[in-house]
């Protein structure tokens, strides 16, 4: 049954333990175990129950999702497992969910699809005030297919990606291994305007500012009018801001920290080198020549998409991960663009961004399930590549089917091969699946193994094609897994706030020649008054804390 969920405050709630030191089946890890549910199966066995029982699942409301009560995967998984689920969909679930633990609100026995904070987790699990229940215990003992998960995974210590300093497993994960994801600092090049001026697509800082001056000079359009752009970009897209792009031909910058680790993953900011300082001085002269686009700064993705769309093409260079999101109306157009690979600066560096797989907590128990091991075995069932492929891709045969040799695989540029073909266009509105809002795990074999479609304007065999102009070209200091106390999160928090609007401003009116590069010292100091030193210690202690 589908219900709006309504908040009750509790006065009083006595936590149950299910622990015991009772010898039971277990999974492959079992030591001590949880007390047996006589109503649940042996672990990977299906069904989950021997007698039908209800779980209340919280889900992030979605556009896409016509009906989870009806939804194809809902009832895979209703009939494979022996457990009915009904549905408690939240709107805003960020800021809702946070509500409802703080005020101790009775929450659904589970919470799919919703991303909590490392802070929120520890801040409500086990030594906090419980309503997120430590699923430590359960993994070992029942963990069958994320014990599979686990051991295959290509990422590096998941285990401790799993664990909270304060030693709670909160989540089950939703991990999608593919290599596309990793490298998501994009740009693109007008190849068409290129072809024009009979240009090769420019290979270091200096053919970058010659292309764009003839772009925007020569009008490539030829309407006659000097409306070209150079290069553009927006706030609030997928790592859509030019200047940090640009900034990779100098030093790396990861786009969100500007922090990096030496051989002995000693932290340091790039801000404080002679490189960013000179990155910002090229960018710079790329706006005072009229070839950095002011707009950059403050305008929104729906902003940029009309650029993209109107009546005469304008952009000459775009700086967007999903280049494809902003040619919605005018796809045709997208083909005129390809990817522009890192520029090599003065002094040879030509860095692509490129980062962790990231492990989304895609499933979390709370303390008002009174049939917990059965919600963690539905959990764990959600993680085979069954259920996996079901969640992401909706019914085989009607909305997907596997590959055969004939068809091209969409990541082809850096030698992945075919193994699913998704015929049901992910961010459709459909009833087929729950677009992974569901602990899932997606091995390279499959996320990087999904087949073109054939469509000529497909984007994301267009973004797989432009792979390859990235691929292997990471920086290898790139900040590694941190793993922070409470404290040190919610002090890092408190600090961040006035230290990232400082650096996104301050940057801006280096780039906009607002600040002359003179006063660059006279910046650092700011930064050292908003406690930027004390930021860069906590972010060192989550790294040593994480690599002991």
């Amino acid at each position: 049954m589908k219900r709006k969920w309504k908040s009750a405050l509790l006065v009083a709630l006595a936590a149950t333990m299910l622990f015991s030191g009772c010898a039971g089946k277990g999974g492959k890890n079992s030591a001590e175990v949880l007390v047996e549910d006589p109503n649940v199966t042996a672990p990977g066995e299906l069904p989950i129950v021997k007698d039908r029982i209800t779980l209340t699942v919280g889900v992030p409301s979605s556009n896409n999702i016509i009906d989870y009560e009806t939804n194809a995967y809902t009832k895979f998984l209703e009939e494979k497992t022996g457990i009915d689920l009904e549905f408690v969909e939240i709107v805003n679930p960020d800021q809702k969910l946070k509500i409802q633990l703080a005020a101790d609100d009775e929450l659904p026995d589970l919470i799919f699809g919703v991303r909590f904070a490392p802070d929120v987790l520890v801040k409500y699990g086990k030594n906090g005030t419980g309503a997120i229940v430590d699923l430590g215990e359960y993994m070992d003992n029942y963990g069958y297919y994320l014990n599979d998960c686990l051991s295959n995974t290509v990422v590096e210590n998941i285990e401790k990606r799993l664990t909270m300093e304060d030693g709670g497993r909160y989540f089950m994960p939703g991990l999608a291994e593919q290599t596309g994801n990793l490298y998501n600092g994009k740009a693109f090049i007008n190849k068409k305007w290129l072809d024009k001026f009979n240009l090769e697509v420019p290979k270091t800082t200096e053919e970058f500012k010659n292309v764009m001056q003839k772009f925007v000079n020569e009008d490539p359009n030829g309407n006659g009018k000097k409306d070209e752009v150079g290069i553009t970009g927006c706030v609030g897209g997928w790592n859509a801001v030019p200047w940090r792009f640009l900034v990779n031909s100098f030093i790396y910058d990861d786009f969100a920290t500007q922090l990096i680790v030496d051989k002995d993953n000693k932290v340091s900011s790039i801000l404080y080198t002679d490189e960013f300082k000179n990155a910002l001085e090229y960018i710079n002269s790329l706006y005072e020549d009229g070839l950095y686009d002011e707009n950059a700064f403050t305008q929104d993705t729906a902003a940029l998409k009309m650029q993209c769309s109107g009546e005469d093409e304008i952009l000459g260079c775009i700086v967007a991960s999903d280049i494809d999101s902003y040619f919605v109306n005018s796809p045709e157009r997208m083909l005129d663009y390809v990817a522009l690979p890192p520029l090599e600066g003065p002094d040879g560096v030509a860095y692509a961004l490129k980062t962790d797989y990231e492990v989304v907590t895609n499933g979390i128990m709370t303390k008002y399930c009174k049939n917990k091991l059965a919600a963690f075995r539905l959990m764990d069932f959600m993680l085979s590549e069954e259920a996996t492929l079901f969640s992401r891709f909706g019914v085989e045969g009607t909305d997907w089917r596997y590959a055969t040799e004939e068809d091209r695989c969409v990541f082809e540029s850096i030698g992945a091969k075919p193994r699913i073909v998704s015929m049901l266009t992910y961010g459709s509105v459909q009833n087929s699946n729950w677009e992974e809002k569901n602990p899932y795990f997606r091995p390279l074999s499959i996320s990087d193994g999904m087949a073109w479609n054939g469509q000529p304007y497909d984007g994301e065999k267009f973004k797989g094609d432009a792979l390859s102009a990235y691929y292997g070209k990471e920086f290898e200091g790139r900040l590694p897994y941190r793993m922070n106390t409470l404290e040190e999160l919610e002090e890092q928090s408190f600090i961040l706030s006035d230290i990232k609007q400082h650096i996104t401003q301050e940057c801006a009116k280096f780039v906009l020649g607002q600040r002359s590069l003179s006063e660059y010292d006279t910046f650092l100091k700011e930064l050292d008054g908003l406690q930027y030193q004390k930021y860069i210690e906590i972010v060192q202690s989550g790294v040593d804390r994480a690599s002991e």
